[in-house]
């Protein structure tokens, strides 16, 4: 074997362990809860050795921590068509990607602060960048930027949270409209956005 085949496959060999181990923790998340895994735990279901588990994360939360950046690529790939002139369809498949993982969020978004902290950060971020391709001036701001954000990314997780507790009983296209709606009469009206911004939406 040559050394650039056996460097494709060593490759080949830490993306498959990786990918065993990110789809074994967020099926040990469901049946067991967030709590109650161990390393040994993953480790015997993976059919791995301690060994190798430490050879690709520094221990369960820098797991979790790969598992939901992978998840967020995902959705930021199937959303990319949609931002930021579409802010409601936008919002719409946020709920519909959260309802496919739905039993791994809510598990831990109730188990595990730094999952909630993770989550904030990242809606805070990316929804940074939106208003900014949108046409933020923090300059022409009627408040700092951060409060905004905090509020926004606040909102998001509770009625995104609400939503999976209470068996998703409002279609993912309604929560979007009802979300933005709600943003519209507060946290859009505080970015001052220029006018040609789709902060406007209907909602019949």
């Amino acid at each position: 074997m040559s050394h650039k085949s056996a460097t494709q496959y060593d490759d080949l060999r830490v993306k498959r362990t990786q990918l065993v181990l990110q789809q074994t923790l967020m099926e040990l998340v469901v049946e067991v809860g967030f709590r109650a895994i161990t390393v040994q735990m993953l480790a015997e279901r993976a059919m791995i050795n301690r060994s190798t588990f430490y050879r690709h994360y520094v221990d369960i939360y820098d797991l979790v921590e790969k598992v939901f950046h992978n998840l967020i690529d995902e959705y930021l790939a199937s959303v990319q068509s949609f931002m930021p002139s579409k802010p409601v369809e936008t919002l719409q498949h946020t709920f519909e990607h959260c309802a496919t993982y739905a039993p791994f969020y809510l598990a831990l978004l109730s188990e595990m602060p730094r999952f909630q902290e993770l989550v904030r950060d990242t809606i805070e971020q990316q929804s940074a960048a939106f208003f900014r391709r949108m046409g933020l001036d923090e300059h022409n701001m009627t408040m700092p930027l951060p409060i905004v954000l905090r509020h926004w990314s606040t909102t998001q997780m509770g009625l995104v949270q609400w939503w999976l507790e209470t068996g998703q009983q409002i279609s993912a296209a309604d929560m979007a409209r009802y979300l933005w709606m709600l943003y519209q009469s507060g946290a859009v009206l505080q970015l001052n956005l220029p006018p040609h911004a789709p902060d406007r939406v209907t909602t019949a």
